[in-house]
């Protein structure tokens, strides 16, 4: 996982000035995604990325899919949080 990234949560909030989305769209569209995470769909996603023997050791594994949904619901928390 990418520990030492960390979202830019007042640059979302720039981008939809920007953009003239209103954060109320913003955070529904972003929970419906985020409601639509999908483990078939991500390793499809990856395998053309990444190595067969990458995707067997790290995305074919439950641990490494509950990470990242549990990284993508943290974030997008923080995100709502900012927004709110």
């Amino acid at each position: 996982m990418q520990n030492a990234v960390a979202t830019d949560a007042d640059l979302i909030v720039q981008k939809l000035r920007d953009r003239s989305v209103p954060c109320v769209s913003y955070v529904k569209i972003l929970e419906q995604r985020v409601a639509e995470l999908d483990q078939k769909a991500f390793r499809t996603e990856m395998q053309r990325f990444l190595p067969t023997r990458i995707v067997d050791a790290t995305v074919d594994q439950s641990s490494y899919w509950d990470a990242v949904r549990n990284t993508v619901h943290d974030e997008v928390q923080k995100i709502v949080r900012t927004l709110a």
